[in-house]
Parts: C-alpha cells; sequence; structure tokens
C-alpha cells in the first residue's frame, strides 16, 4: 500500500534523479525501499557493536542471575 499510494506517484511517475537510479514505476519504488533496507542492515549492527550499553546486557545479565 506503501509503494502504490506514496512512493510511486510522488517519486516514480516522472523522471527524476530517483528515477534514473532505481528505475520507474513500481519496480523502482521496491528497488528503493530495499536500497534503504540494506543500509539499516549495515548501519544498525555497527550502531549495536558501538554501543557498550548493548554490549554489556549480558554480563549484567549473568550477574543479576548468579
Amino acid at each position: 500500500i506503501f509503494v502504490d499510494r506514496f512512493l510511486t506517484p510522488t517519486f516514480f511517475y516522472n523522471t527524476t534523479k530517483l528515477s534514473s537510479i532505481f528505475g520507474q514505476s513500481k519496480g523502482g519504488a521496491i528497488a528503493l525501499l530495499a536500497f534503504v533496507a540494506g543500509i539499516f542492515e549495515i548501519i544498525i549492527p555497527i550502531i549495536g557493536f558501538l554501543s557498550p550499553i548493548i554490549m554489556k546486557v549480558e554480563e549484567e545479565e549473568i550477574h543479576t542471575t548468579v
């Protein structure tokens, strides 16, 4: 629904820079969503590994249960 009602009419019916990179119509909108999902798959683990609070969750959990 998001692709049909928002992304396709807004960005991918007319020729824009986005449509020239990802393609036109629904295929371009889905390609944009796949690209953004791939970026998030890279960024979220990097943020998680760099955050000491997230990395020490298991250690804190072990100390509280013992």
